[in-house]
């Protein structure tokens, strides 16, 4: 291999990794910038139990009386 294709396959090398870790550190805080913006706007939640996020309207729950209801 001769010096010169050595050189170039590290600098493309170091390249990719450093463009890689730019990638990564700018995406993290844009997804969670991105997420909260969702939960404000009342798009996204999240349910605790399972950790996943759900999108759109929350289900419609039935409203359970506090009285007894007597049979």
């Amino acid at each position: 291999m001769s010096p010169l294709l050595l050189q170039i396959v590290i600098v493309v090398a170091f390249g990719a990794f450093c463009f890689r870790c730019g990638y990564l550190t700018a995406f993290i805080p844009t997804r969670n910038y991105w997420r909260d913006e969702m939960i404000k706007r009342g798009v996204a939640r999240c349910t605790w139990q399972s950790g996943k996020w759900e999108w759109g309207e929350p289900p419609k729950e039935e409203k359970k009386s506090s009285y007894p209801v007597s049979r």
